[in-house]
């Protein structure tokens, strides 16, 4: 397992997690201003263009978090195949990490 804060903290812009194949774990976000909402995309691949995995909507100070680990006998998370995991924050800033292997 991996975790990966997000950088810098907190982001403002879209970014890269990782450029291989992986599995997604899970993630934790924060809307960090307290004024507006914010809007991210978890996507399989390395830009906007990727496949949508997890869209995220949070509304001023809302946090929200997610595992999708299956245990070791299972799937260990979502399997992301096209090149990495892509953050794309569509509006507002947060604060977080996300969870990969």
């Amino acid at each position: 397992m991996i975790v990966t804060d997000l950088s810098p903290n907190p982001a403002k812009a879209s970014q890269q997690i990782t450029t291989t194949a992986a599995n997604l774990g899970g993630f934790a976000f924060r809307e960090v201003t307290g004024k507006a909402s914010a809007v991210v995309i978890i996507r399989d691949g390395t830009s906007s263009a990727g496949k949508e995995i997890e869209p995220i909507s949070l509304n001023p100070s809302e946090s929200t978090r997610e595992l999708y680990w299956f245990g070791s006998e299972g799937p260990r998370g979502i399997p992301i195949t096209t090149g990495g995991i892509y953050l794309e924050v569509v509006s507002g800033e947060i604060e977080g990490m996300v969870i990969w292997e």
